[in-house]
């Protein structure tokens, strides 16, 4: 599962729904059991959803978002990026596997990174997703907050290694952000036709 390039480029496909899902329940905690009660579907269903062996259907995936959704306006530990049509998610995440987030000078582009599941070793692995900061302003509080608690919290040198961590996270995720920022300016770029003489 790849991070997606920038909000507006979103859309998960149908095809793509099971692997996301995977994470996204295995992150806020839902047994596959729990999400066939959400939405009404079999635990059966839901893991051949997981494993891919079927398609999740619009229908399911529209309760499936709306359960998301829910979920996160009521839950403190856990928040949904959105993409830039305020209700598709781009990640789902909870404040145990926060790293960091940056917002960009614009003040409309910004980068969230956590801690995700990795399957092929069986530890953990960096993701970080782009995302349009306006459609997310709640969500952008909550990290912050979620920052600053990890700040104030422990003894003085868990707050300094959290501190040093932070920044060189900062950082990473500045880097990437100017790279891929660079390189959608260059694909938009080598999309416009040139004029000839």
């Amino acid at each position: 599962m790849t991070s997606r390039l920038l909000a507006s480029d979103a859309t998960i496909l149908a095809a793509e729904r099971g692997e996301y899902l995977r994470k996204w329940c295995a992150t806020i905690g839902w047994t596959v059991a729990q999400l066939a009660n959400r939405i009404d579907a079999t635990a059966e269903t839901v893991d051949a959803w997981f494993d891919g062996t079927r398609q999740v259907s619009g229908e399911h995936w529209l309760k499936i978002l709306a359960q998301l959704s829910s979920e996160a306006a009521t839950r403190h530990d856990v928040i949904m990026i959105v993409a830039d049509d305020g209700a598709s998610p781009l990640a789902v995440l909870t404040e145990v596997c926060y790293v960091d987030h940056v917002v960009m000078r614009d003040r409309h582009t910004a980068i969230v990174s956590w801690m995700d599941a990795d399957p092929s070793t069986g530890g953990k692995a960096p993701s970080h997703q782009l995302f349009t900061a306006g459609f997310n302003a709640a969500a952008i509080a909550r990290l912050g907050g979620w920052g600053a608690d990890r700040s104030e919290k422990g003894s003085p040198e868990e707050r300094s290694e959290w501190e040093v961590s932070r920044h060189l996270v900062r950082r990473m995720l500045e880097g990437h952000l100017r790279r891929m920022l660079f390189k959608r300016i260059v694909d938009v770029a080598a999309s416009i036709p040139m004029e000839k003489d």
